[in-house]
């Protein structure tokens, strides 16, 4: 005689075994995933995973009528940690600042120039004080140097225009770019902004800015954002128009491990660089935005 009861507890417990299951294979499937997009990620996408394990387990536990307080606390811990990294992830972006962007104007004759930022929103800090309807209005001179007249009717002479915001774009490590030791920051990025199309003293001022939080770190990834990345994140008008744009954004990151240095070299590409030729009206701006991890 068959027990109808046995049978309707096997069913219930193969439904949520098989759930049990599934949820596995999405935790080492998101394992994966977060090695493939960044390993950074790893741990907090595996607990994010987990919780749906635990979830389960205590629902197949409660069919049977058997649960006790450490599978409740498991559950409540799991909350917590997938909780507070998807809070991590929505936030994490705003704590990104696109750092010290500057602003070099070589014309070919003494000439009245405004320059318009797309995104004035993002703004935290601009020198001279940055006027979100009129932009910035500067006669420039051949040499590069800048005389700037205040509302107030008082004249400044500068050599840069300079800005600082939050980034538009959230800024993460990408499929190509480069795993650079520490000590090797120098010749690295006296290299690459030479084939970036700065002269020698717009580089100096880049890297006397960034060196110091570099060259001390194990190693660093380092990426240029391309102009298209560039332009979205923060468009750049000026009148009248240039006949050379160069804009620099370097997006980077500390590697503390050997470890996580060679998993991220294997994963991506070498970054081609494009060697700008510059002539005619002159626009430079460089800038930088450390990924936060």
């Amino acid at each position: 005689m068959v027990d109808n009861d046995n049978m309707s507890d096997q069913k219930e417990f193969k439904w949520y075994k098989t759930l049990e299951d599934t949820l596995l294979v999405i935790t080492c499937f998101l394992a994966f995933l977060s090695f493939e997009i960044q390993i950074i990620f790893l741990i907090p996408y595996c607990a994010a995973s987990f919780l749906g394990l635990i979830a389960s387990f205590i629902i197949g536990r409660l069919i049977e009528k058997k649960i006790n307080i450490l599978q409740i606390i498991l559950s409540i811990l799991g909350i917590v940690i997938a909780t507070a990294f998807w809070v991590y992830l929505f936030t994490y972006s705003k704590a990104q600042v696109d750092a010290k962007p500057i602003i070099y104007l070589y014309p070919q004759k003494t000439t009245e120039v405004n320059v318009l930022l797309g995104n004035p929103k993002y703004l935290t800090c601009s020198y001279p004080k940055y006027n979100e309807e009129k932009g910035w209005n500067v006669i420039v001179e051949p040499n590069g140097n800048i005389k700037y007249i205040s509302e107030d009717n008082k004249e400044q002479n500068l050599y840069a225009l300079y800005w600082e915001g939050e980034p538009a774009l959230n800024k993460k490590i990408k499929s190509d770019g480069f795993i650079v030791s520490g000590e090797d920051t120098i010749e690295f990025l006296q290299e690459k902004l030479n084939q970036l199309g700065l002269t020698e003293r717009e580089a100096e001022e880049f890297i006397v800015y960034w060196l110091p939080q570099m060259e001390d770190n194990k190693y660093n990834y380092i990426r240029f954002e391309t102009l298209k990345e560039i332009e979205e994140n923060m468009p750049l008008n000026i009148s009248p128009k240039p006949d050379t744009t160069i804009r620099i954004m370097m997006d980077w990151c500390a590697i503390k491990g050997e470890f996580e240095a060679k998993v991220l070299k294997s994963k991506i590409k070498e970054q081609e660089i494009n060697i700008p030729e510059r002539k005619g009206f002159v626009v430079v701006e460089w800038g930088g935005c450390k990924i936060r991890k």
